[in-house]
Formats: structure tokens, C-alpha cells, sequence
């Protein structure tokens, strides 16, 4: 890294810049991982959420196994009607299924679970990553490795523990369908770890709401696909919001805004080739996020002993705060972020996709609260309309989308 790369105090509420010596970047000045990580806290945070999902599936399954017993009985006791009023392979009629998918639309506690394991595990993955960005700014290539290889272990972990079905098989079709998600999902993480190095987590979230606006271009100059009028409203206020949010943060910096614009471009291309892996059959949406977890780990791993095999040693060395704060730090950065796309799959993959967009709606609105909290953000009020009119714009567009 030059020895003009420039480090960021988010704790301190301002833009707190100085040079930093070649290779090493310690904490920001005034900082000192100032907000503490207090490895009893995150150990039950860590551990609340993965009880959340383990409780949210076992009640999953419960009620699947009652529900499918009671389609037995009904299958052994009920005449079967023609085949024009019953669907022959579910056993349940047009107006069956539709109650039974309102019924799984509806608030229940596995999902009220879920949506809680995803909140708390989103929130606490961005808080500790970017209180190890803080400590490590100058190596976002080993931030990106470790956490891929926190969640490669998991991935591992759980194949063999049972917990999660491999894929059936592994063959070149679906490699080569992988291997650009895998590429686009690194340059992703590392485009991520760069913005928030340089920007403060509130904003650059805010800047990551104009995901819709970008796959709204996308689709115009690729498919020639022109948004409805009330799309449109909705982008509007989305860029209207980032914009006015951009102008009246202290700690804006163009270098930051380009690294976040560049991860929601790269997130938005990561989704789409990762949606026709999964529309191929070849492998289902837990494992693909192992596989691509996995993939990416291989990936980064070499680049980061290429290009930081020498700064990173130097900057833990250099950093401020005891070596098991730091090591806490990564461990529960990789494990949330892990446990957080594996409990967003599971309420894609059992709730209707309306349902999820619904969770997905609040999940930027509380994080970013929580990282003016957390941090101790000053905010202008130029700064906070701006985010609200950014995250209303995104909550349009995810109702109108559905």
C-alpha cells in the first residue's frame, strides 16, 4: 500500500485524516477501538442468533411433519376428485393451496425467529467488520480472506456434521457456472472493505441503497427495459436521498463513493448469474452459498499472501488493543456474516418471496440506526432527511417489485 493511503475515525465524528506509514495502517487517531469488543457480548451474540435459526427450524420441520401427516390422513380418508379440481401431486384443491400459502405468508413464530437471527446477525457481522477495518484499513485483501474462511469452515463443518446436504455432484457445468459468481462475489467483498475503510458505515449503506437504481440501468441498457412510472418515483427518491445524504457527511470522501458504487455493481451482477445457477437445478441456495463461500476463500487467499503476505503480519503487530480482541473480531465478523446469508436462503427458501422482501425491507433501515448508535456518528440533519429519503425510496421499490 503507498504511504499516502488515509485512514478514517468514524468514533470521533469526523474526518479525522492523516497519512499513515508504508504498509502499515493502525488504528484511526482518537479511535483506539474505542468501541470495545467484549468477547462475552459477542459470544452471546453469535450464540443468540444461531439458537434463533436452529429454533426456527426445528418449528419449520415440525409443522411440515404435522402438515404432512394430515395430508395422509385426508389422502387415506377423502375420495379424490377429478384431476381439473385437485392438483394430483399435492392432494390439495386451487382454494387449499391458496389458503395454505396465505397461511405461510402470515406472521408466524418460525419466521418471527428468522427475521430476528437475520437482523442480529447482519447488524453484528457490519459492526465487528468494520471495527477490524479500523485496526486493519490497510488490508482489505486478508479482511476478505479471513471472513471467507471463517464461513469455509462452517460450510465444511456442517456438510460433514449432517447439518446441510451437500450437492449431489460436482461437475465442470456447474464449476463453470460458479466461477464468475465466485470472482464478481470477491471483487464484491473487496470493493465493500475498501468503501468502509474510508467511509462511515451509516453512509455507506445509504450509498449501497442505490442497488435498485443500478439494476434498473442494467436492465434498461441490456434489455431495453423501461421501469414503470412509480419505479421511477421510487428511484428518484432513492437518488435524491443518497445525494443529499453524500453532500452533508463529514467523512464523504469521492475515493469511498467510488468503492461503494463499484460493490453495488459487482453485487448487482453477483445476483443475476447467481440466479440463473439456481434456476439450472444444479444446486440449491444453501449450497451455493457454501460453494461460492468456499470458492471465494481459494480465490482471495492467494491474492491477499501476493499483495499483503508482508503489511498484514506488520499491522497486527502494530495494531492498538490486546491480539484476542482482534482475533475476536474476525472470528465474529465471518461467523455472522456466514449465519446472516444462510437465514436470509432459509426465509427465501420456506416463506414467499413477498415475505421475504418484507425482511428484507427493514434490514437497511436498522442497521444503519444501529451504526449511529453504535458508533457514535454526528450527523447532520441535511445528513439524516437525506437517509430517510433514501431508505423510503428503497421500501417503494420493494413493495412495487413484488
Amino acid at each position: 500500500m503507498p504511504s499516502s493511503f488515509l485512514a478514517h475515525s468514524e468514533v470521533s465524528g469526523r474526518a479525522a485524516w492523516r497519512p499513515l506509514p508504508a504498509g502499515v495502517l493502525p488504528p484511526p487517531e482518537g479511535q483506539s477501538s474505542a468501541a470495545k469488543t467484549d468477547p462475552t457480548w459477542l459470544a452471546i451474540l453469535v450464540l443468540s442468533a444461531g439458537f434463533l435459526c436452529l429454533l426456527a427450524v426445528r418449528r419449520a420441520r415440525r409443522r411440515q411433519a404435522r402438515m404432512n401427516g394430515k395430508g395422509h390422513h385426508r389422502a387415506a380418508r377423502v375420495p379424490t376428485p377429478p384431476c381439473s379440481e385437485v392438483d394430483t401431486v399435492a392432494g390439495l384443491s386451487p382454494k387449499e393451496k391458496q389458503a395454505q400459502e396465505a397461511k405461510r405468508s402470515s406472521f408466524s413464530p418460525s419466521l418471527a425467529l428468522l427475521a430476528a437471527a437475520v437482523y442480529a446477525s447482519n447488524i453484528g457481522a457490519n459492526l465487528l467488520n468494520k471495527q477490524m477495518l479500523d485496526d486493519f484499513a490497510g488490508c482489505p485483501l486478508s479482511a476478505c480472506t479471513l471472513i471467507f474462511g471463517f464461513g469455509s469452515v462452517i460450510s465444511l463443518a456442517a456438510w460433514w456434521l449432517g447439518l446441510q446436504r451437500p450437492p449431489k455432484e460436482m461437475n465442470m457445468k456447474l464449476l463453470s457456472l460458479l466461477a464468475p459468481v465466485v470472482i464478481l462475489q470477491c471483487l464484491t467483498a473487496i470493493f465493500t472493505q475498501l468503501a468502509i475503510s474510508r467511509l462511515s458505515l451509516s453512509l455507506f449503506h445509504t450509498i449501497r441503497a442505490t442497488e435498485p437504481l443500478l439494476t434498473a440501468l442494467m436492465s434498461l441498457v441490456v434489455f431495453q427495459m423501461v421501469p414503470a412510472f412509480r419505479v421511477i418515483v421510487s428511484l428518484a427518491l432513492i437518488f435524491f436521498g443518497v445525494v443529499l445524504s453524500s453532500t452533508a457527511e463529514v467523512s464523504f470522501n469521492w475515493t469511498g463513493f467510488i468503492f461503494a458504487i463499484g460493490s453495488n455493481v459487482f453485487f448487482v451482477m453477483k445476483n443475476v448469474l447467481a440466479k440463473k445457477a439456481l434456476k439450472t437445478g444444479e444446486v440449491d441456495g444453501a449450497n451455493l452459498i457454501a460453494l461460492l463461500t468456499i470458492g471465494s476463500f481459494a480465490v482471495s487467499l492467494p491474492a491477499a499472501i501476493l499483495w499483503e503476505g508482508v503489511s498484514f503480519p506488520a499491522a497486527v503487530v502494530a495494531a492498538q488493543g490486546p491480539l484476542d480482541q482482534h482475533l475476536w473480531r474476525f472470528l465474529g465478523a465471518g461467523s455472522l456474516f456466514h449465519l446472516y446469508q444462510m437465514c436470509s436462503m432459509m426465509v427465501l427458501s420456506r416463506f414467499p418471496p413477498v415475505t421475504h422482501s418484507v425482511v428484507n425491507c427493514m434490514k437497511r433501515p436498522m442497521l444503519v440506526v444501529a451504526s449511529v448508535v453504535f458508533f457514535n456518528t454526528s450527523i447532520r440533519w441535511q445528513n439524516g432527511l437525506g437517509i430517510i429519503f433514501a431508505l423510503l425510496g428503497v421500501n417503494m421499490y420493494s413493495r412495487i417489485s413484488k
